[in-house]
C-alpha cells in the first residue's frame, strides 16, 4: 500500500532523474558505477548518448544522476544540445571504465570550452566512525581554492578548476568555509555542516565565480568492519598536500543515530511555477539552488525525526514556504515531493514498495502531479484500463510482467490521448516511478527507475503469455532505451497484464 502523507522530507542530494544505461557489447568482464553530472553553467539542456542510444534527455544545469551500473569497458559518450541527435555532440568522448570502479562523469566549463572531466569516485567502506568528503572545483572562471575550518586550519588546500580531493574525517558537526588559495575572503560558507558516519558526501562548487554555488550529494559506503580504537591523526586528502591539523568536530561527538534500520529518501521538486529552492534539514542548508522538474536517488538515512524548511533560493528559514516537521520510520522507503502552484504549494510524502517483485516482473508506481489537470486513466491501446481515475497528488502501483507495451493516459472516462506512450519496455526486477508533471497545457511525464531484483528465477516462457486478450505487445526483446525520455518512457507504464498488485496511494 502506498500512503500519501501530508507531511515532508526533503534531505540531501541530488536531483534529476535517474540515468538508465542501456547495456553495450563490454571489452571487459564486471560492471562499473557512472553518475553524470551537467555542470556547464551556461550551456543549454543536454541529451546524453552512450554507445549511440539516448539515455537522458533534457538535462538543465545543474543536474545529476546517483550512481547506476554499466558494463565495464570503452564506452563512447557524447553530449549535444536538447532535442538534436548525437551527431550534434558538443562532447564526444571515449572512457575507459573498470570493472568494480565508479566514476563521477561531468559536463564542465563554459559552452565554448565545453568538456567532459572523468572522476574516479571511492566508494569503498570508511573507517568506523567516518565520513568521506569529496570536494569537486566546477566553477569554471575561478581560481584555485582551499577549504579551511572557520578557524583556519587548512582541509584541502589549492584546488584548481576541474579537480577534486577527497578526505575522510571523524563524523561530527563542523564549520566549513571555502576561499581563494591563499586568500581570507569566503567564496563559500558551509557553517554547521554535519557529516554521519558511512556517508560519501560529494559537494561540487558551480556556476561562475559571481554565482558560485555549492551542490550536494550523499551517498552510503558503510564502515569498514574493524572499529579503530583512536582516530587518525590526520585526514588523507587529495591532492597530496595535507592538512596542517586534524580537524575538530563541533560538538566533538557526533549525535547518536536512532536505534533501527536506516530508512531511505526520495526527493522531488514538482511545482512548476515554483523558483529554485533551498532545503534545510533541523536548521542546516542541504541543498540549494534546486530548480523544477528534478528528483533524487534514494538515500539511506537513520530513522528520527526531522524538521523540514523549503524557501526560495538564497532565503533564510525564516522564510521558508514549507515548514513541518515529521518521523522517518526505519526500514521504510520514502518519496517526498513539493507539488501544486505556488500559491498552493504543499508537501506530499508516499511510501513506497522496494521489496523484490515476483520473478520476471517490473514494479511501476504512477505519481499525478499536474495540479490542474484532471484526474486520469491509464490504459493500453485497446482501451483496456490499467489504473483508473487517478487524481492530482495521488498514485498508484502495479507490479507486471516484464515486456514492450502501448500505453496511452486519457482524462477519466475520456478518449483523448494526453500522453502517448507507444512501445514502452519494462525490464525484470526494476521499480520505474513516473511522474506526471507540470501544468496541463505542458503536461509531461518524467521518470526515474531503481532497482529492487525478483524472487527467485524468472518463470520459463510460455506459449500464450497470461495478458489481456488484445495487448498490442510490440517488438519483444526490444533494447530501446527507456531513459529519462520525458514524454517517452515515462508516465505509467507497466502495463499489462495482471493488474493483480494495483495498489493505490490513499489522501
Amino acid at each position: 500500500m502506498k500512503v500519501r502523507l501530508t507531511t515532508v522530507f526533503t534531505l540531501i542530494v541530488m536531483l534529476m532523474g535517474m540515468v538508465a544505461f542501456v547495456p553495450a557489447a563490454a571489452a571487459q568482464d564486471g560492471t562499473a558505477q557512472v553518475r553524470v553530472v551537467h555542470a556547464s553553467p551556461d550551456a543549454p539542456a543536454v541529451d546524453v548518448y552512450v554507445d549511440g542510444s539516448a539515455v537522458l534527455t533534457n538535462v538543465s544545469f545543474f543536474a545529476a544522476s546517483g550512481y547506476l551500473e554499466v558494463p565495464a569497458g570503452e564506452r563512447r559518450i557524447q553530449v549535444a544540445p536538447a532535442g538534436t541527435s548525437a551527431d550534434q555532440a558538443v562532447i564526444d568522448a571515449t572512457v575507459n571504465l573498470n570493472a568494480g570502479q565508479a566514476y563521477t562523469v561531468a559536463a564542465t566549463g563554459l559552452l565554448e570550452n565545453i568538456g567532459a572531466t572523468v572522476f574516479e569516485d571511492n566508494l569503498s567502506p570508511a573507517a568506523a566512525g567516518e565520513a568521506r568528503v569529496d570536494v569537486v572545483h566546477l566553477s569554471p572562471d575561478a581560481p584555485a581554492v582551499d577549504v579551511k575550518l572557520a578557524d583556519g586550519t587548512i582541509l584541502i588546500e589549492n584546488l584548481a578548476f576541474g579537480e577534486g580531493a577527497t578526505i575522510d574525517v571523524p563524523a561530527g558537526t563542523y564549520d566549513l568555509i571555502v576561499t581563494p588559495t591563499g586568500a581570507a575572503d569566503v567564496v563559500i560558507d558551509l557553517s554547521g555542516t554535519t557529516l554521519e558516519a558511512g556517508i560519501l558526501y560529494t559537494v561540487f562548487a558551480t556556476n561562475v565565480v559571481a554565482n558560485i554555488t555549492p551542490q550536494l550529494t550523499a551517498v552510503t559506503i558503510g564502515n569498514a568492519e574493524a572499529a579503530q580504537e583512536e582516530p587518525t591523526a590526520e585526514p588523507t586528502a587529495e591532492p597530496t598536500a595535507e592538512p596542517t591539523a586534524e580537524p575538530t568536530p563541533e560538538p566533538t561527538e557526533a549525535p547518536a543515530a536512532p536505534a533501527g534500520d536506516p530508512a531511505q529518501v526520495s526527493v522531488v521538486h514538482a511545482s512548476p511555477n515554483a523558483p529554485a529552492v533551498d532545503v534545510y534539514v533541523n536548521g542546516d542548508a542541504v541543498l540549494t539552488n534546486v530548480p523544477f522538474f528534478t528528483a533524487s536517488d534514494y538515500l539511506t538515512l537513520p530513522a528520527g525525526d526531522y524538521r523540514i524548511q523549503v524557501t526560495p533560493a538564497g532565503a533564510s528559514p525564516d522564510d521558508a514556504v514549507i515548514d513541518v516537521e515529521t518521523t522517518l520510520n526505519a526500514g521504510v522507503a520514502y518519496t517526498v515531493v513539493a507539488a501544486g502552484l505556488l500559491e498552493n504549494i504543499e508537501a506530499i510524502i508516499f511510501i513506497d514498495d522496494l521489496s523484490p517483485a515476483a520473478a520476471g516482473e517490473a514494479r511501476v508506481d504512477v505519481v499525478h502531479l499536474s495540479p490542474d489537470a484532471p484526474a486520469v486513466d491509464v490504459k493500453l491501446a485497446d482501451g483496456t484500463i490499467l489504473i483508473e481515475n487517478l487524481a492530482f497528488g495521488e498514485g498508484a502501483t502495479i507490479d507486471v510482467p516484464a515486456g514492450t507495451y502501448d500505453l496511452i493516459v486519457t482524462p477519466t472516462g475520456a478518449a483523448d490521448v494526453v500522453i502517448d506512450l507507444s512501445g514502452t519496455t519494462l525490464e525484470a526486477g526494476v521499480l520505474y516511478t513516473v511522474f506526471a508533471t507540470d501544468v496541463v497545457a505542458n503536461i509531461t511525464a518524467q521518470l526515474s527507475t531503481t532497482t529492487i531484483g525478483t524472487q527467485g528465477p524468472a518463470p520459463a516462457p510460455t506459449a500464450a503469455p497470461d495478458v489481456p486478450a488484445a495487448l498490442p505487445v510490440t517488438s519483444t526483446g526490444s533494447t530501446a532505451p527507456l531513459g529519462l525520455i520525458v514524454l517517452g518512457a515515462a508516465l505509467l507504464i507497466g502495463a499489462g497484464v495482471l493488474v493483480l498488485n494495483l495498489r493505490r496511494r490513499t489522501s
